[in-house]
């Protein structure tokens, strides 16, 4: 029999999530789509005469400002929000910004499946030549942290995920739900697809087929030992929050044929504002790295050497007309071949 009802929640949509990148502890804002989500949100929790006595949130901006969305809708701003670092999304490692669907076309749709949604699979982990390394660890919110900054992850498992968020659940959110308290958690898809896991009791085999949408508020209702009674409801509109999970399902897959990007360098090519950057690592014979900025913007991308050379797999697979069009990016000039579209 249900005793409690807990309420939790992805945060709307961000930028990162419309552009199908993995965003992780990056800290991007939600975006317009996203804003509205949250308020919808709060108006169904409204239509349902939900009272918060507490709300948890991540401390990140987009958790953050999700909470602070809904409770504006609500009419409850003054409830107190909490937030912490344990509730974080999964820590992607090096995968942290780049393009799904290009991993997808890079290591496979299975691949990138086990990243994003199975229990045990780890991603490769994010190391200081990373682009998004300095701007993560070095973030003053993570030096107040309950461990120091050198052992925050690197990368994360689900099962890391559970680990890490279970000592905040029982020491911090369990006791206000037991004291009776409404309460709200504004997370993210994975460390509430973590949350849900130890709640339900879903096997670790199972979990992989647990997807959630951005900005659907999920109701939870527990027995008296904090148990689910019954698997979780989304609430809303059941056709347009199915649509959404069938379009966060299909992040991770290869919708269409892609242009490539060919690039002749000293180092990596910095899509954000166009410049060069050193090398990760020091260069291999051929002087080349990729470039995963580049990778973000869901382009193949391949090398050239020294000469000029295209690689093998790159004449492969554009002699076969598998590759529409190719950029090749040398020395900060652009020329190319069969284009079919403009940056």
């Amino acid at each position: 029999m249900s005793k409690y009802k807990l309420i939790m929640l992805r945060h709307g949509e961000g930028a990162w999530n419309k552009e199908n990148r993995f965003c992780s502890w990056v800290d991007q804002k939600l975006n317009s789509e996203g804003m509205e989500e949250a308020r919808n949100c709060g108006k169904q929790l409204k239509a349902l005469n939900f009272e918060f006595d507490l709300v948890f949130t991540s401390i990140l901006n987009r958790s953050i400002h999700t909470a602070w969305l809904i409770l504006e809708e609500l009419g409850q701003e003054w409830v107190p929000v909490e937030s912490s670092w344990r509730l974080n999304e999964r820590h992607y490692g090096a995968l942290i910004g780049l393009n799904r669907e290009q991993m997808a076309l890079n290591h496979g749709e299975e691949q990138v499946r086990l990243w994003r949604r199975s229990y045990n699979v780890t991603p490769p982990p994010i190391d200081e030549s990373h682009p998004y390394y300095h701007e993560i660890y070095s973030d003053r919110r993570y030096k107040v942290c309950d461990v120091p900054v050198d052992q925050l992850p690197r990368s994360e498992s689900l099962k890391d995920v559970l680990e890490r968020l279970l000592p905040f659940w029982n020491e911090r959110i369990a006791p206000e739900v037991l004291s009776g308290k409404t309460v709200l958690i504004s997370a993210h898809g994975n460390s509430s697809r973590a949350l849900l896991k130890h709640l339900e009791g879903i096997s670790d085999e199972d979990i992989i087929n647990i997807t959630l949408p951005t900005g659907v508020p999920i109701l939870l209702e527990l027995d008296e030992n904090l148990h689910a009674v019954g698997p979780h409801q989304f609430l809303g509109n059941q056709e347009a929050i199915q649509a959404a999970i069938k379009k966060v399902e299909d992040q991770g897959k290869v919708k269409k044929k892609r242009d490539a990007l060919l690039v002749k360098t000293r180092g990596p090519f910095n899509g954000r504002n166009h410049r060069w950057i050193p090398p990760r690592k020091p260069t291999t014979n051929t002087g080349l790295a990729l470039v995963d900025a580049m990778l973000c913007c869901g382009l193949r991308v391949f090398t050239l050497d020294c000469e000029g050379n295209l690689s093998h797999r790159f004449q492969e697979e554009y002699e076969t007309s598998k590759i529409p069009s190719a950029l090749i990016f040398e020395d900060s000039r652009a020329c190319v071949s069969k284009p079919n579209w403009i940056i």
